[in-house]
């Protein structure tokens, strides 16, 4: 069992986080707005928790792609059971770095400051 949660800076207006997470889900960045504050919070989950960046999409490196996706639009982390304890904090991190987003398993969405 894993734990599905997405994070961005700013999404399409019209679109509920739901939507956008679904968006995310499918792999389609157009209606999230880019942000080097994404590609920060992305760091920083790094090197907080060493081994998680194979946990995050879009990849970092897509052997299959011709054009590697923008990393600066969306965070979609896939946790694992084992990993489920650090999701508060990795919530607190991402509303720390101004960023919003979906939890599917709650159908919350998730406020940054």
């Amino acid at each position: 069992m894993s734990i599905d949660v997405c994070f961005w800076w700013r999404g399409e207006p019209s679109a509920s986080p739901e939507e956008l997470y679904e968006e995310a889900a499918e792999g389609i960045p157009d209606r999230f707005e880019p942000s080097p504050l994404v590609t920060a919070f992305r760091e920083r989950l790094t090197l907080e928790w060493p081994g998680i960046e194979d946990s995050l999409e879009p990849l970092t490196y897509d052997p299959d792609l011709e054009e590697q996706e923008d990393l600066s639009r969306f965070v979609l982390l896939t946790l694992s059971h084992g990993r489920a304890d650090a999701l508060p904090d990795i919530v607190e991190l991402a509303r720390s770095c101004g960023l919003t987003g979906y939890d599917p398993q709650s159908g919350e969405a998730i406020d940054g400051d």
